[in-house]
């Protein structure tokens, strides 16, 4: 899975594991707002958490928390404003599908329910786990695909029928059920966890893509210098091209990912 690495020994984990958890704590605990000395040691966190989890090396760079903390605020603000929505948990159950409008909507028929819970891994695996068998509910994530669609249909208009109205069709489907726990606040927590390590995984990827960028980038160059030397000489490369930059960089685009992140 991109993103992930193995750990050199068993306190370094355990030194990434306690960031990691005060990160999420911080950002997804349910706490006031952090005073400036908290905000300070949370960017902080947040900045290393990012570094071990995607490029170790950036370390070696002098300055690099500079560097990475406009981005890294950025991130901040947006998964404290996640953190901060409220929650209002809906009961998934045959009995309350007539009741609650959100369920009509979100399942198309009753039976739907029970199959969602059904064919559920992590839900499975969290019932089946010794230690939850005295729990009696369970909250969890309910992710879902949205699809809108426009369709034409007749349209009743006081008492005028009019016909080939355009017309928004919502359709839900593909249930999930994330991050499984005894408390809802606990959910929040491994939920806030995911789109931590999410977020850590889409800067790897786009690390890769530039490191992969920058090697084509020296190979063409090299390629070019090869030929310049068999014709005798001539401009360099750079002449023609521009410089090219093959070596490590610690940047900070400032630009917001699609899925709502930034780095």
């Amino acid at each position: 899975m991109p993103g992930c690495r193995s750990w050199t020994g068993e306190s370094e984990d355990i030194v990434a594991l306690s960031l990691f958890d005060r990160v999420t704590a911080a950002l997804f605990g349910g706490s006031a707002s952090p005073e400036d000395a908290t905000e300070r040691q949370l960017i902080a966190d947040m900045t290393e958490l990012v570094v071990e989890a995607v490029e170790p090396r950036v370390r070696f760079h002098g300055g690099y928390e500079g560097k990475l903390e406009g981005c890294v605020r950025a991130s901040i603000a947006h998964l404290r404003a996640i953190g901060r929505q409220q929650l209002d948990p809906i009961l998934l159950a045959r009995a309350a599908w007539n009741d609650d409008p959100r369920l009509s909507a979100f399942f198309a028929t009753v039976d739907d329910i029970p199959a969602c819970l059904g064919r559920s891994n992590e839900l499975r695996a969290f019932l089946e786990n010794p230690s939850n068998r005295e729990i009696g509910e369970v909250y969890a994530l309910l992710a879902m695909k949205k699809e809108e669609r426009t369709v034409f249909a007749p349209q009743l208009e006081g008492d005028v029928v009019r016909h080939d109205v355009a017309q928004t069709n919502v359709n839900f489907s593909q249930h999930t059920l994330i991050a499984p726990t005894a408390t809802l606040a606990a959910t929040r927590l491994e939920v806030g966890k995911r789109i931590i390590k999410r977020l850590a995984q889409v800067a790897l990827s786009r690390i890769v893509a530039l490191d992969m960028k920058a090697t084509e980038l020296n190979e063409h160059k090299a390629y070019l210098g090869a030929r310049r030397e068999q014709r005798g000489g001539g401009a360099p490369a750079e002449a023609a091209f521009g410089p090219v930059c093959v070596g490590p960089r610690v940047e900070c685009s400032g630009h917001r990912d699609r899925g709502g992140g930034t780095l």
